[in-house]
């Protein structure tokens, strides 16, 4: 599930997502932004690739903000595939 976030700068995205993680509890709400279209996505747990595919450091559980973790940067980068 997801939806558009009208932020018009970096600074309008923490509380708009910080919003839409209140309006979906128990779902971890992560950004992203792609080709200037601002999407809050809310998912039931937090994907492995998470912490590269989101913008900013931080996730929202239940409208709090939450920076990902070493292990959670660790296990994403362990993921990802190794260029030759």
């Amino acid at each position: 599930m997801s939806t558009q976030l009208t932020a018009a700068t970096p600074a309008d995205v923490a509380p708009a997502a910080a919003a839409y993680s209140r309006a979906n509890p128990g779902k971890y709400v992560t950004v992203t932004v792609d080709f200037g279209d601002v999407r809050a996505i809310a998912a039931t747990r937090l994907g492995v690739y998470s912490p590269t595919d989101s913008w900013g450091e931080h996730y929202w559980l239940n409208g709090n903000a939450r920076p990902f973790t070493e292990a959670q940067r660790a296990a994403d980068w362990q993921a990802s595939p190794v260029a030759p």
